[in-house]
């Protein structure tokens, strides 16, 4: 009978652990895509379970059709367990020489309260001697199940030096990470103290 209560437990547990697990790792859905400006037609757009990507071809200065250029990336992610934080990964290549710079300016609205808030912000300018790629995770005032992301890129080679005068962007990666709902994390207690018990 020690045996089969013993077994019991260890099922109890497995249950609980998976639950938290699952909840941990929920997906977050990506709508209202939308990407706009001269350097729009540069971008195309790839969907995962937690991520959202944004490869382009864009680049600007010496013998290319433009020396500056903007795109407007916005979208709205939600998930089933609050949102905890931002991941914004952006790897340029090492495409920016001379002159070249590339300005990203990300901001996080919550969609969920009136007025909708900003609740995170990030702006950075890369030049060639700036560190590549970027890896920057922006963390949000407070939890949120909906957020709409507003992202500018802006790629910039105007002054023409006597260097290669070049700036591109070749990928945006995007990661939302979310928060165990209060119910999971019960969950997770109690499986912690049948453990124990053990």
């Amino acid at each position: 009978q020690g045996i089969q209560v013993m077994g019991i437990k260890q099922l109890m547990c497995a249950i609980l652990t998976g639950a938290l697990v699952t909840s941990a790792v929920a997906n977050v859905s990506f709508s209202d895509v939308s990407i706009t400006g001269p350097l729009a037609g540069t971008f195309t757009t790839n969907i995962g379970a937690c991520d959202i990507d944004f490869v382009s071809t864009a680049i600007v200065g010496d013998s290319q059709a433009m020396r500056s250029g903007e795109a407007s990336i916005t979208y709205v992610a939600q998930a089933n367990a609050g949102l905890m934080s931002d991941q914004l990964s952006l790897n340029t290549l090492g495409a920016l020489s001379g002159s070249g710079t590339l300005t990203i300016l990300e901001q996080i609205f919550d969609l969920t309260q009136v007025g909708e808030p900003m609740i995170g912000s990030f702006m950075t300018t890369l030049t060639m001697n700036s560190q590549l790629p970027l890896n920057q995770t922006i963390m949000f005032d407070t939890p949120s199940e909906r957020i709409r992301v507003v992202k500018r890129v802006g790629l910039n080679a105007v002054e023409d030096t006597a260097a290669l005068d070049l700036a591109s962007v070749a990928l945006i990666e995007q990661t939302l990470n979310t928060v165990p709902e209060p119910t999971s994390l019960l969950l997770l207690g109690v499986g912690a103290m049948m453990i124990r018990r053990r």
